[in-house]
């Protein structure tokens, strides 16, 4: 998504949830300090992960029987994982180390060290809210690292549309030119009956919708168990994508 149309997304999220639009940019120019040198590009990150179909992991609640049935299904070694944040966890847990991690740093220290070290490219994500986890983590992650904002892009940090860790890594998938996308885990239902996190999901909802409306290619939800809909995703099972993708 092109800055010209997504800055009229975020004017109404920065509104909606009482953001700070100056903090978010001194949060870029943060990130884009602590990368420095090790800062990867578009091009670069897309050489590093091949092939046409990105299985893209939320953290929902149907997340660990999704993995398990991906896992049982021949797409393993044909797609490449593009895991929100804290959904890297069930494919470690299991001995696979996602192919990228799209976070904002609060999927928690541990889990997002171990995704590193074990050669997930992350993808580090900056906001007003996440200054200090930005500077504790982001020296610690091995190797080169994509850096994005909600902001404006600007030297070496991106925009590249989304705006939770899941939905911001069904547009990343996107816009490296995967032209089939596979949601899993990505129930979008509210686990603490918050208001911020009703919001939050509704916008993942709103901003799926929208890429799957716009962007070339075929877009399927194998999200188990209770789900919202996202007009434009097919509803599937692994069984019957085996069956597509033989």
């Amino acid at each position: 998504m092109e800055w010209s149309e997504w800055e009229s997304w975020y004017k109404e999220i920065v509104e909606d949830l009482g953001y700070s639009r100056e903090r978010d940019e001194e949060a870029a120019e943060i990130l884009d300090e602590l990368i420095g040198d090790r800062a990867l590009t578009f091009a670069e990150l897309r050489l590093r992960v091949g092939g046409d179909i990105a299985i893209v992991a939320g953290a929902g609640e149907s997340l660990e029987d999704d993995v398990d049935m991906f896992l049982g299904s021949n797409l393993v070694g044909r797609a490449a994982i593009f895991a929100a944040d804290r959904a890297s966890k069930p494919f470690l847990d299991r001995g696979l180390a996602p192919h990228v991690v799209v976070t904002d740093l609060d999927g928690g220290d541990e889990v997002l060290l171990r995704a590193s070290e074990l050669g997930s490219i992350m993808v580090v994500h900056a906001h007003g809210d996440n200054i200090e986890a930005l500077r504790r983590l982001v020296p610690r992650f091995r190797g080169p690292i994509l850096g994005t904002t909600q902001s404006k892009p600007f030297k070496r940090i991106y925009n590249v549309g989304g705006f939770t860790d899941g939905d911001r890594a069904a547009y990343l998938a996107s816009a490296l030119n995967f032209r089939t996308i596979i949601l899993i885990g990505m129930n979008l239902i509210p686990r603490t009956g918050s208001e911020v996190e009703e919001k939050k999901l509704l916008y993942a909802r709103r901003l799926l919708e929208r890429l799957a409306s716009t962007a070339p290619g075929r877009f399927y939800n194998a999200t188990g168990g209770e789900r919202v809909e996202i007009r434009g995703f097919q509803g599937t099972s692994f069984r019957e994508l085996d069956e597509i993708f033989r």
